[in-house]
């Protein structure tokens, strides 16, 4: 995925952002495995080290913050699930909310942020906002026909969030070259095989939200299987409370490039559950295709970071 490596590698927030949200992820699981004190800790920690990273770890607090209170279930002494829920807010709070606090006292408002200075880039963004339609727009087979951006593409959030997860739709890198040339439609076949893998993330997603409820009401802490979903289901929350945040700012401050994929990233991993509850263990000839269609997105990928080295590596071999 160009975009995913890209930000993994870029000196900014993000690159940290991914990380930390890869931990939390495995914090979330080392607690479920084993609810004390000391891993109730160090989730809070993690959380802390994101929020002072980014705006993007706001949406994992309530999340997080009803698994603290519900899991375990049982109450042991010194162990009420209200104490669990204080001490694990305390903690987030009161060492995670130094930049919201220095907003709120500079600008009168801790989500204050560079939307709010009415920039010029800002202004000529939220010229391409279509209103309610701007959210529920999915054709992405613009996409297809104009795989960078361009006004083909403008105004639709999906198409927006979908592109640049999946490839450079937007030039963020001084990976440039093929988008000057007809390989630039190498982005148009990575947006039709990454229906794959995306119709398996929404699949899995799906069966997590459905089993949820069954999940809470019959949850046995001694089935290794019963945890994991858990774990796997708080993911997939999180991710949802993450986009819910995003959709919200966007309609806020009508700011087309909030929706970006890049800011999912830091639930990377996250994803990757939901995909391996959606991919399953499946077997027979439609399962052996979208693999097959997988691989080749992966090469797809491969041949766009190939192409673009050797743009910039063969001038230097011939002078």
């Amino acid at each position: 995925m160009p975009q995913f490596i890209m930000f993994s590698l870029y000196i900014t927030s993000d690159s940290l952002a991914i990380l930390l949200g890869a931990v939390l992820a495995l914090k979330t699981w080392h607690y479920v495995r084993s609810p004390n004190w000391g891993e109730l800790l160090l989730l809070a920690l993690t959380l802390v080290l994101g929020l002072l990273t980014k705006t993007t770890f706001v949406a994992a607090i309530p999340v997080l913050l009803v698994l603290v209170y519900w899991y375990p279930r049982e109450n042991r002494r010194g162990w009420t699930n209200l104490l669990r829920a204080d001490v694990f807010l305390i903690i987030v709070l009161a060492l995670g909310s130094y930049k919201f606090v220095d907003n709120l006292l500079r600008y009168r408002d801790p989500f204050f942020n560079n939307m709010n200075l009415g920039e010029d880039w800002h202004l000529e963004h939220m010229q391409t906002y279509r209103g309610l339609f701007s959210f529920v727009d999915i054709n992405i087979g613009r996409l297809l026909i104009s795989p960078i951006a361009s006004p083909v593409t403008e105004g639709s959030y999906p198409v927006l969030l979908y592109g640049t997860f999946w490839y450079q739709h937007i030039p963020e890198s001084n990976f440039t070259g093929l988008m000057a040339t007809n390989y630039r439609y190498l982005g148009s076949f990575v947006f039709i095989f990454a229906l794959i893998p995306s119709w398996f993330f929404f699949r899995g997603m799906a069966r997590l939200a459905l089993g949820l409820p069954a999940l809470i009401r019959n949850f046995d802490a001694t089935r290794e299987q019963d945890k994991r979903q858990l774990t796997l289901s708080i993911m997939a929350l999180i991710i949802v409370s993450s986009l819910a945040l995003l959709t919200a700012t966007v309609w806020q401050y009508h700011e087309w490039s909030i929706l970006q994929g890049r800011f999912l990233f830091p639930w990377f991993f996250a994803g990757m559950g939901a995909f391996s509850v959606g991919f399953g263990t499946g077997r027979g000839r439609v399962t052996r295709i979208l693999q097959a269609g997988i691989l080749v997105l992966a090469g797809l990928s491969l041949l766009f970071f190939a192409g673009e080295f050797s743009l910039i590596l063969w001038p230097m071999l011939l002078s």
